[in-house]
């Protein structure tokens, strides 16, 4: 992480070194020399400690690995970003906050963090789920629009983030951990679904990174990360991190060891087929845990269990599990040889992985036969891949390839045990209880996903083994916090398909979309909310107070130039009303004002919409183009001059300012690039990838490698205020209005 201040590049004779990659140079510090005795020849280790400045050669942006390597140098005042935006996003934050006040985790928390300490934690671990990042150098851009923990919502730098985190110390950590797991119910039984993954770390030299045998990150660096999960109350309990080389199996001992020492006795563990050893099966038994593990209908443990009861349960309707849409039966069996109990086994059928399965066999067996008839009569070897399922002749003298047999015994197995699959439990229970309790380790699945992707934490960006582990233990705690959030949504959806009566949602493999049903429904919600918001403010509003939330929809443009100073100024009267702003493209702001999902919306004219529409101004419309291309020499652009043109537009649908200036003067350009963002266009033009067409709002104040141009002829857009009407804005959006109407047009 660079640091936000610049510093003297170090003088130290013969050691330090500058690297350019791409348009960047980085200064390197030689910390160390090693001599290689068998190529007998010294190797510096080198790491980087900066980056070079653009505008002073003696000067440098420097990182952490500087502060470890040249503790006394003198450092500028940091910049403390005190700014704050007249506009918080607050919707996320107060969810948030609610369930940090059911958990008592600020207290918790407390109990091992001074309070500063306490609010800079409890917002690092809110801003990974908000703004879905975990890098501390953003962490100040979201301060600024974001309500914080905080004492007086105090924001601070990057470099205050770091130094924080390099203060969390393990016995902080272990004593959350430990207090955590104390508030837990140790009475009942419980299972807990255990799961692993790997992180690299984009880091120096950390202790926990290894090259080891990562899942996905092949080839880099990484770290291992376990995370128990209470299936029952649908809570994260604790975590584990380990080096990269040590295998998932040799950690899942201690990880059982560590439940029990937590407080755990009534337990049992949900596993997946990687965890199933001879070796953790006797731990569990000898510890007195159950176990639920998946296994797969192919693996030579249960086939020959499968194919023996095959055809006694899959089209018996008591069998049928509707749920999970399979047919189920429970046997018992011993897990291996010298096994001393019998363990219940719950087979599985289903008909459409089977389909699925077998169409994956003859594709796979398709697939293979061509590649093998591709060296027919050729000097080849094959792998034991090929040699599974084909029966590979060869030419006695030649020793070249002559033909495949498909092994047909082996292929009609593999198709007869397609579409089975079985749970092993250590405790007696029916096939549907089995796959129930295995199913609830779905949530703590999406937990590892959502961790890596929702929360940013695919890979963590640090200089220090100290802010590495705090990383993670601010990452848990997150995860806590989502969890909770997912399992409320999951709840209430539920409870609210059993109150209408019919499903509101439908889940594949594309993700979560509403069923016809739910979104008539939508208007009506939305005029629900909508109303109990303005009676809340009427009440408010005889009572002589100002209360209400405002929900403002507008254009990049518009938000950065007309409604942060239109805000500050309105907030100064009126304290007590919250403003939510919300950015988007013509097309969508349109609706949302004919939908009320926003109040009011600062747009540009659109006369196939309905809504109320009060004029502010007319902004010129500029051609923009690379400042190298020949059209920059012009004083005016002719519209013309885009036909066949390579083009970059900000949504390109009917009614956007772009498109009806380019329909009006049947102009066709070649869009190259759409984008969502405006300053995207702007620098993908200054990249020579093509022209575009901004608003002179937007223009205002930028300079880059592009020039602006009129249009000719002279092409303006309107914009101002729309709404869907005076009768549906509650009382706060009418003084707002009013407000806004006033201060722009005196403007």
């Amino acid at each position: 992480m660079y640091l936000d201040f610049l510093v003297k590049i170090p003088f130290v004779r013969g050691k330090i070194t500058r690297r350019k990659k791409k348009d960047v140079v980085y200064i390197e510090y030689e910390y160390d020399r090693i001599y290689d005795p068998v190529r007998q020849y010294t190797f510096p280790k080198r790491v980087t400690i900066g980056k070079l400045s653009e505008t002073d050669p003696e000067l440098m942006q420097p990182n952490q690995n500087f502060l470890k390597y040249f503790p006394d140098a003198e450092l500028p005042e940091t910049k403390n970003r005190t700014s704050r935006s007249s506009c918080l996003r607050v919707g996320a934050y107060f969810v948030l906050r609610k369930i940090i006040e059911e958990y008592n985790l600020a207290e918790l928390l407390g109990g091992y963090f001074e309070q500063r300490d306490l609010g800079l934690f409890l917002d690092l671990a809110v801003y990974s789920i908000i703004a879905e990042n975990n890098a501390a150098q953003y962490y100040p851009d979201y301060t600024y629009n974001h309500p914080l923990f905080t004492n007086g919502m105090k924001q601070y730098s990057d470099s205050t983030v770091s130094d924080f985190l390099n203060s969390v110390t393990d016995d902080q950590s272990i004593g959350v951990l430990n207090s955590w797991n104390e508030t837990r119910n140790h009475r009942e039984k419980i299972y807990i679904s255990y799961d692993s993954t790997n992180k690299n770390c984009q880091a120096g030299d950390i202790e926990m990174v290894e090259f080891g045998h990562p899942k996905v990150d092949v080839g880099q660096p990484v770290f291992n990360y376990a995370v128990a999960y209470d299936t029952h109350n649908q809570e994260p309990l604790f975590y584990e991190k380990y080096p990269g080389s040590l295998n998932d199996i040799s950690q899942l001992q201690f990880m059982l060891d560590k439940a029990f020492g937590y407080g755990y006795k009534k337990i049992g563990f949900i596993l997946d087929r990687g965890y199933f050893s001879c070796e953790i099966i006797q731990y569990m038994d000898k510890c007195g845990y159950s176990f639920v593990i998946m296994v797969k209908g192919m693996a030579s443990l249960v086939n020959e269990l499968v194919l023996q009861h095959k055809g006694t349960f899959e089209s018996k309707r008591v069998n049928n599990i509707y749920e999970y849409g399979v047919y189920g039966k429970t046997v018992k069996h011993r897990l291996y040889a010298g096994d001393k109990k019998e363990r219940y086994f719950h087979l599985y059928h289903s008909i459409s992985k089977e389909s699925a399965e077998r169409a994956g066999i003859e594709n796979r067996l398709n697939q293979m036969t061509l590649y093998l008839k591709k060296y027919q009569n050729k000097v080849k070897e094959f792998g034991p891949g090929f040699e599974k399922y084909f029966n590979l002749h060869y030419d006695e003298k030649t020793q070249a390839f002559v033909l495949p047999e498909e092994r047909c015994s082996v292929v009609e197995r593999e198709l007869d045990l397609a579409g089975y699959f079985c749970i092993i439990t250590s405790e007696k229970m029916s096939a549907k209880e089995a796959i129930e309790l295995y199913k609830s380790r779905d949530t703590s699945e999406k937990l590892f996903r959502g961790d890596k992707s929702y929360l940013g934490n695919k890979s963590i960006r640090v200089y220090s083994e100290e802010s590495a582990r705090a990383k993670i233990f601010v990452e848990f705690v997150a995860m806590i916090l989502r969890c909770k959030m997912y399992t409320k949504l999951k709840e209430e959806m539920k409870n609210l398909e059993k109150k209408v009566g019919f499903p509101l949602y439908i889940k594949d493999h594309h993700g979560i979309t509403l069923t016809n049903e739910a979104k008539s429904l939508i208007p009506a919600i939305r005029t629900l909310l909508n109303a109990d918001e303005v009676i809340h403010q009427e009440i408010a509003a005889l009572n002589g107070a100002q209360r209400g939330t405002i929900r403002i929809g507008t254009y990049l443009s518009c938000s950065i130039h007309w409604i942060p100073k239109i805000i500050r100024e309105f907030q100064q009267k009126h304290p007590d009303i919250i403003i939510q702003v919300i950015e988007g493209v013509e097309g969508e702001l349109a609706d949302w004002i004919q939908e009320r999902r926003v109040d009011i919306g600062f747009i540009s004219l659109q006369k196939n919409h309905k809504y109320q529409f009060l004029p502010v101004m007319n902004d010129l419309m500029y051609a923009v183009v690379p400042e190298n291309d020949p059209l920059a020499k012009e004083e005016e652009i002719p519209i013309e001059a885009f036909e066949d043109a390579p083009f970059i537009i900000t949504e390109y649908t009917p009614g956007s300012d772009v498109h009806r200036i380019l329909k009006k003067h049947k102009i066709h350009p070649d869009i190259r690039y759409v984008t969502r963002n405006e300053f995207s266009s702007l620098s993908m033009v200054e990249h020579e990838l093509g022209y575009s067409i901004l608003p002179g709002l937007l223009l205002r104040g930028q300079q880059g490698k592009f020039v602006k141009r009129p249009l000719k002829p002279t092409i303006t857009r309107q914009l101002g205020l729309a709404y869907s009407s005076l009768e549906n804005l509650s009382p706060a959006s009418k003084t707002f209005l009013e407000y806004a109407k006033d201060f722009l047009l005196d403007d």
